[in-house]
């Protein structure tokens, strides 16, 4: 119950983030500063699970799209994400 509800409010709520992550260093493709940190990953897990949900989520918020690539295509991520202990991990 409320599925439908919360998938309808998340460009509003998720266009905070990318507002967000286009302010810090001018688009640098970070949350915080100019490298990667603990925000970037977190904020990636959040995604990740919401394309889940709601797999056309992002398609209308080109810089978390972006962002949610650039960081699973790191290359540990994306080799870790490719297992099957990964792949059969509850959300």
């Amino acid at each position: 119950a409320g599925k439908a509800a919360y998938i309808k409010n998340l460009p509003t709520q998720l266009a905070v983030l990318e507002k967000v992550l286009c302010e810090n260093k001018g688009g640098a493709g970070f949350f915080v500063g100019d490298k990667i940190s603990f925000v970037d990953y977190t904020i990636f897990d959040l995604l990740d699970n919401l394309n889940i949900l709601s797999p056309h989520t992002l398609d209308g918020l080109p810089k978390l799209k972006a962002f949610h690539s650039r960081i699973a295509s790191r290359e540990k991520i994306a080799k870790h994400r490719a297992t099957d202990a990964f792949k059969k991990l509850p959300i």
